[in-house]
């Protein structure tokens, strides 16, 4: 740290001290003034004075050059009235207006450094009525270069050209200079590229143009918005709408279409959520067909977007499509070597609560008259070719018939059930005490033969048709 500027003297220890507090002066006045805060209103005043004094060498030198090389070099008159008769008078302004622009921009860089002063061109005009107004105007021009900075831009192309540096940005005048009033061009590709190399040192800097600089904030967001849509390219696609979820918004230039973007992005999203949740291969094909569609779709789409939305999300977009085609790809390859899926197989009923079910209205219609007749329903039969949906109507009967009916399953296709007469009345009954639940007994009896079995007590009890 340099001395203090409190204890800074006519030392000449302290002088490159005094010449850094000016430097902090030029390029970041709020520190100078945050460091001068702590002192008394004398204290302060008398430290200023001392810095101009440590500066004021440096001044005369750069006065004293420019008049030598504009008088003695290129031969300009040192008096306007001191032109000989053959002189034109247009030398002689001349030698009024380059006297006047060297005042001016040495008393201008003077200004800017020490006090940053706005009235050189009414200092100026006080000097005179010709010639005054030459320096005021002079001096005017060198203050506003000076405190817009202006000068900085040709320098900024060589950040630039013949393509951007990213390593060189902790040279360039916005990272040490908060007073850069006039945009940079094209400064977000800068900072992208720096970004890129440094990332954590990149999006500190990056963040710190948003919150504190506002003449450079939007270059800063153009090149946030950059560097978002150049990493959503390696995410994966599902977590695509996370991605571009901290993408800034705003009412002015590119802000106002990213949400348009978020919305294109999220529906690519949802599509890929809604692939990971078949398991199918013939239930995922035509999802990840419309996911490949979707992308090539947003991808025309965000080419009528502001930059840099257009441009950088455009080519993410490239890399999305790849990956849907070759997964689609992977799906197809996989549908093919498999044999065909039978949606309704035989033995293995669809269950309506997993699997596509689609429910037969008109047969269940019949069962449901049959079943609910005044005299009773003695058995039916439902025939059907194999695969027809035999087995998953039955089996899905529970919430289409009234709630008075219970329905009970077996299976034929257990050994119980066709081992002997016996073991089939027994599994009939235990299905039955199953289905009836609390309305039962609590253990399903031995109905022993089939005398015994349409004799059974209680809720078991099976009558025939037509035995009264």
């Amino acid at each position: 740290m340099p001395v203090p500027p409190g204890e800074i003297g006519l030392h000449c220890r302290h002088h490159l001290a005094a010449l850094w507090w000016l430097g902090l002066l030029y390029r970041r006045p709020v520190r100078f003034k945050a460091a001068l805060a702590g002192l008394r209103p004398a204290a302060q005043l008398t430290a200023g004075g001392l810095l101009c004094l440590h500066i004021l060498p440096y001044l005369v030198l750069v006065t004293t050059l420019g008049r030598l090389v504009l008088f003695s070099v290129f031969g300009v008159a040192l008096e306007a009235g001191m032109a000989t008769p053959g002189d034109s008078i247009l030398l002689v302004h001349a030698a009024a207006i380059a006297r006047g622009i060297a005042d001016g921009i040495a008393l201008g860089v003077a200004v800017g450094i020490a006090s940053r002063i706005t009235s050189g061109i009414t200092s100026g005009i006080a000097e005179g009525i010709t010639e005054g107004i030459v320096v005021g105007i002079a001096f005017g021009i060198a203050w506003s270069v000076g405190s817009l900075r202006a000068y900085y831009h040709l320098a900024h192309l060589l950040f630039l050209w013949p393509r951007p540096r990213g390593h060189w940005y902790p040279y360039h005048p916005v990272a040490w200079d908060d007073l850069c009033v006039l945009p940079f061009p094209q400064l977000d590709l800068l900072l992208t590229a720096y970004a890129e190399q440094h990332p954590q040192a990149g999006e500190q800097e990056i963040e710190r143009l948003i919150v504190t600089y506002p003449a450079q904030r939007m270059a800063a967001l153009r090149a946030k918005a950059r560097l978002m849509a150049r990493r959503a390219a390696a995410e994966p696609l599902e977590r695509l709408d996370t991605a571009v979820a901290d993408l800034p918004e705003g009412a002015a230039g590119f802000l106002r279409d990213t949400s348009k973007l978020r919305d294109m992005v999220g529906e690519i999203a949802r599509l890929q959520h809604c692939l990971d949740g078949q398991d199918r291969p013939f239930l995922r094909e035509p999802v990840a067909a419309q996911l490949a569609e979707k992308i090539e779709n947003v991808r025309h789409r965000i080419g009528g977007l502001s930059e840099p939305l257009a441009s950088e999300f455009r080519a993410t977009a490239q890399h999305w499509s790849a990956r849907a085609h070759d997964q689609h790809a992977a799906i197809r390859h996989k549908l093919e070597r498999s044999p065909a899926p039978l949606v309704f197989r035989a033995g293995d009923p669809v269950e309506r609560s997993r699997e596509a079910f689609v429910p037969r209205t008109r047969v269940v219609g019949q069962l449901d008259r049959q079943l609910t007749l005044a005299t009773g329903c003695p058995a039916l039969i439902l025939y059907g070719r194999r695969r027809m949906g035999k087995s998953t109507v039955l089996r899905n009967l529970q919430g289409f018939l009234p709630d008075s009916v219970l329905v009970a399953q077996l299976s034929m296709q257990k050994a119980k059930a066709f081992s002997a007469q016996t073991s089939l009345l027994t599994q009939i009954a235990a299905t039955i005490a199953d289905a009836l639940g609390d309305l039962g007994p609590q253990r399903a009896p031995e109905p022993g033969g089939y005398r015994r079995f349409l004799r059974l007590p209680g809720g078991l009890r099976y009558r025939p048709a037509g035995s009264g």
